[in-house]
């Protein structure tokens, strides 16, 4: 007798759920990498956005800031100002009399100052000779030795001759610092720093007070407050500075502030033509400056003209 058994094998469902399962996964794994891209691009997107809104912003500031050097040029031209209605009620010139020539900081608006500096108010640069030179130098705690030293030097990088200010022989190739003497004016303000190099503090001081532009009349009402502080006892200084911000003196009454050594050197009413105006605009997360020397020429057309763009 024989017994035949037969044995059913379900071979086809366990297959099913095999690949069922690898199916799972792939869409998983796809899904995932479909997240990162959508996180990455979504991320993109939005640094893109932050640049081109940082760059809206810095143009934004930069159309600002030469809109309101503009005005300044404006105001300094300007005799009269009358004003009329405009669409913007927020918007509003400053009259002169709230404006300085001495480097004073002004609050033009929101976010904007201004400085406007009259380049008569500067130690000249190009002139050595000038009468403001020694004091200011001793004044910085430099020593007799070194304030003769340092103009000698000076006069010889600018004279046209070879002769050593010293009368010992001629004049030094170049510098110990390796600068060349240029033997004619300077033209800008590298000179200054070759010859007080070994100074640096002192040097950026007196690239503050002092300027290649600036002419050799020398005007101490528009001196900014720092050249004061060198120039003048602190109690003095502390008194001019005061008595020209409120704006209650005449011009001939803050000169009689002064010692009498550097009245003689100081024109009472004399405004230059040549200014340096710098504005500052300062948004959320950027800032611009726009710095220009100007010459007024009211005469002329244009009535201005751009001597140095910073």
């Amino acid at each position: 007798m024989r017994i035949i058994v037969i044995a059913r094998v379900h071979g086809g469902l366990t297959g099913s759920r095999s690949e069922s399962g690898v199916a799972l996964l792939q869409v998983l794994l796809i899904s995932a990498v479909i997240s990162i891209l959508a996180v990455r691009f979504t991320l993109t997107a939005q640094n893109q956005l932050e640049m081109a809104s940082q760059f809206d912003q810095r143009v934004f500031a930069e159309l600002k800031a030469k809109s309101v050097l503009n005005e300044v040029i404006f105001l300094q031209l300007s005799e009269k100002i009358r004003p009329y209605d405009v669409a913007d009620s927020s918007y509003s010139l400053l009259s002169r009399p709230t404006m300085n020539r001495y480097g004073d900081e002004i609050n033009w608006s929101k976010g904007v100052k201004v400085w406007i500096q009259d380049m008569n108010g500067l130690i000249p640069q190009m002139f050595v000779g000038h009468f403001l030179w020694k004091p200011v130098l001793l004044g910085l705690s430099f020593n007799e030795k070194e304030v003769e030293r340092y103009l000698g030097t000076w006069g010889d990088m600018q004279d046209d001759d070879l002769v050593s200010w010293e009368g010992n022989g001629d004049e030094p190739v170049s510098l110990p610092n390796g600068a060349q003497c240029i033997n004619g004016y300077a033209q800008n303000n590298k000179l200054l720093s070759w010859i007080f190099s070994e100074s640096q503090a002192e040097l950026r001081v007196l690239n503050e007070v002092s300027d290649i532009s600036a002419p050799y009349e020398t005007n101490l009402l528009n001196a900014p407050d720092e050249l004061l502080t060198i120039l003048l006892e602190p109690s003095a200084a502390e008194e001019f500075i005061k008595a020209r911000r409120s704006r209650n003196w005449s011009p001939n009454e803050l000169i009689s502030l002064l010692p009498e050594e550097y009245q003689s050197h100081t024109v009472a009413s004399y405004r230059s033509n040549d200014v340096e105006i710098r504005v500052q605009v300062t948004g959320a997360d950027n800032l611009w400056i726009e710095s220009r020397v100007i010459s007024l020429t009211s005469g002329s057309k244009p009535p201005f003209e751009v001597r140095l763009k910073e």
